[in-house]
């Protein structure tokens, strides 16, 4: 993480073509508990950071991080007491965002190669509806 700060630091486009590679081909390798280090709060933001430098994109970085920490907004439909809950929900749109828009669609050949990512999604998910049915009821005591 820190050789990409630098890299970024002195605009050094090859390495943070590089680390763009990098980044997603450790997505790639389809191992959760690689998945599970890379979002990581501590370091999940440097690994978004790294897939703005796609060298398909040009010299000029995609932003994926000013988008996720500066323009998008949460908005509670549903009051959520919770801050693990809150903590889920963040992490699973993050994860669909890196899914959806900061990796390359996958090909025929290479469309098992995200199933790890695909299926921590389908888990968070599956973990956030059943709070909101299940604690969610048990708040309202019914």
């Amino acid at each position: 993480m820190e050789n990409f700060h630098l890299a970024e630091d002195l605009e050094d486009t090859a390495s943070l073509h590089t680390f763009y590679s990098i980044a997603k081909n450790l997505f790639l390798l389809n191992r959760t508990s690689l998945l599970t280090d890379l979002i990581d709060e501590e370091v999940f933001k440097s690994v978004v950071g790294m897939l703005e430098w796609d060298p398909a994109g040009g010299m000029e970085p995609r932003r994926h991080r000013e988008f996720l920490w500066e323009r998008s907004k949460f908005r509670q439909i549903l009051p959520i007491s919770s801050e693990d809950l809150k903590a889920k929900i963040h992490e699973t749109y993050r994860l669909q965002y890196v899914q959806d828009v900061c990796l390359p669609a996958p090909s025929l050949f290479e469309e098992n190669l995200l199933s790890g990512l695909s299926s921590h999604l389908l888990f968070n998910r599956a973990e956030i509806v059943n709070y909101l049915m299940v604690g969610g009821l048990m708040d309202r005591g019914c």
